[in-house]
């Protein structure tokens, strides 16, 4: 599909500010048309127990001999001269 060099320019005109609909327009619609709930207060329970440590997060994942094996060419090439064809 081609495009008229006419189109083309027409497209590229700056729109007026009001006829530009940005996400945080469209978020701000949907938030105004929603009812808003009441903010009631609840007071927290307090705590009998002291709170409890997070469980220790996992290792982090390592490489596979895969990807490692990759590196390990791609450093090597770059240690080589660049290959220039006999001619």
């Amino acid at each position: 599909m081609t495009i008229s060099p006419y189109e083309l320019l027409r497209s590229c005109i700056p729109k007026p500010a009001e006829t530009v609909v940005t996400p945080y327009d469209l978020y701000s619609a949907v938030q105004a048309q929603q009812p808003q709930p009441s903010a009631v207060l609840v007071p927290l329970p307090e705590p009998d127990e002291p709170p409890r440590a997070e469980p220790p997060l996992p290792p982090p994942a390592r490489r596979t001999h895969y990807i490692a094996d990759i590196r390990a060419r791609h450093e090597l090439a770059q240690r080589q001269p660049t290959f220039s064809p006999r001619g």
